[in-house]
């Protein structure tokens, strides 16, 4: 840079440079500081010496960002970088110039403030069943239900060790164990999650605001064509898409994303019932079968090029890294706070060990009986089921029984009766809680 060294005794009216320098302001000396003339441009990058025994005569105005460390800045710049530094450290004016790497965790940042509308997309938590393998319409995993209806038989587990791309150590596993052929016009298999009212209420499905959505998930799957779909609770509103695994893709972790216009139409519920459905086919007969691309009225999950998975014995899907998101670009799938999902999932299931009780001297017509706080509030009085079968021993003698159930959403009370003369009890066995959708 160019630095001006004034006259240290100047006379009033001397200007300095003198002679003018190309590029440079002439000052003025007034006898009290040096002044640039009105129209005068002072020039990026050239200082003003001062000693500060005068101020100066107006705003200081830059014309650039500084290059070089303790330059100065203007205010606009200043500002921009406060702003920018609230919102993750990017500077929105210069977005442009980012590193891919910057990018990447600029996208990671917005994503971690987007909400996933499903519960347990990353297959974590599996409190009824673990890794074993189940078969019929169960919950292999929570809040992930298998729906089978017709001919063929397939089963499904937790499958634990795989990572998925996104980190997680789970999956959900699905395997062919009876071959079906072409299904009749009622055969469905598939995947589904139900996603209750309150969870979802700002997506305003239903008004005239309704909001896009994408879908987007983790498959390994032989190839083909299939079928996933958004429906509302009741199956009056449906919208169907398609996404293929080529050839290239079989059985390979492969992400694939689908974005659903809001629905202006229909009912949505936006209390603790069931609102909407997100399904993945695995096959379907034509009663299920529509045109994919728009809402419909109707129950529709799939089209008629769906792929039929049960059509080969031990074909396997693997569902893993799933989110439904708002907006029409989803972001990288994070593998939720374990703590936080599990208690996401006891608002619908819960299981646990009976609760052990001491009795004595108990007449004939006596009542054993006993009760247990949930360990989180559930969406609706569940209904209680024995797990494991209930048995009291005293002596080294034991009965087996079934209880009487009676819940409310935050805990559950039991009884039997006809216990005779029996002493010291203790039990063994476990409850079930489900206020499942």
């Amino acid at each position: 840079m160019t630095i001006m060294d004034f006259p240290n005794a100047p006379t009033v009216g001397q200007t300095w440079p003198s002679p003018p320098v190309a590029g440079q302001p002439v000052y003025t000396w007034d006898g009290v500081k040096w002044t640039v003339p009105i129209g005068g441009v002072p020039v990026v990058g050239t200082p003003i010496l001062s000693d500060g025994s005068v101020s100066m005569a107006a705003d200081l105005k830059l014309f650039g960002d500084p290059t070089t460390p303790l330059a100065a800045a203007d205010k606009h710049y200043v500002d921009n970088a406060v702003q920018s530094s609230a919102a993750g450290g990017v500077r929105y004016d210069q977005a442009q110039t980012l590193t891919a790497a910057q990018m990447a965790q600029a996208r990671a940042n917005i994503g971690a403030l987007k909400k996933n509308y499903l519960v347990n997309g990353a297959m974590q938590i599996a409190q009824e069943w673990g890794t074993a393998s189940v078969t019929g319409s169960v919950y292999p995993v929570d809040q992930f239900g298998l729906s089978m209806a017709g001919a063929g038989a397939i089963a499904g587990n937790q499958a634990v060790g795989n990572v998925s791309p996104a980190g997680s150590q789970t999956r959900l596993h699905i395997t062919v164990q009876t071959v079906a052929g072409a299904p009749a016009a009622s055969d469905v298999c598939q995947v589904f999650q139900v996603i209750e009212g309150l969870r979802c209420l700002d997506l305003n499905f239903g008004l005239s605001s309704a909001k896009t959505v994408t879908l987007q998930f983790g498959v390994k799957a032989p190839a083909g064509t299939y079928g996933v779909s958004l429906r509302n609770y009741a199956g009056a509103r449906s919208y169907v898409a398609e996404y293929i695994v080529t050839p290239a893709q079989a059985n390979i972790d492969t992400m694939f994303a689908v974005t659903f216009l809001g629905d202006a139409a229909g009912t949505w519920a936006k209390d603790n019932t069931g609102s909407m459905i997100a399904t993945w086919n695995l096959r379907a007969g034509s009663t299920s079968q529509t045109t994919p691309g728009a809402w419909q009225s109707g129950n529709f999950t799939t089209t008629a090029n769906q792929f039929n998975f049960t059509a080969t014995a031990g074909n396997v899907f693997e569902l893993f890294d799933v989110g439904l998101y708002e907006g029409s670009v989803a972001p990288p799938f994070q593998v939720p706070d374990y703590a936080t999902e599990v208690a996401l999932c006891m608002r619908y299931f819960e299981m646990g060990e009976e609760p052990t009780v001491y009795m004595s001297g108990l007449a004939s017509t006596a009542n054993a009986y006993g009760s247990l706080p949930f360990k989180v509030v559930k969406r609706a009085p569940p209904t209680m089921s024995v797990g494991t079968a209930w048995t009291y021993f005293s002596g080294g003698s034991g009965v087996t029984f079934t209880p009487n159930f009676n819940s409310t959403i935050n805990s559950f009370y039991w009884q039997n009766t006809g216990f005779t003369n029996w002493n010291g009890w203790t039990g063994v066995g476990t409850w079930k809680a489900s206020a499942r959708l």
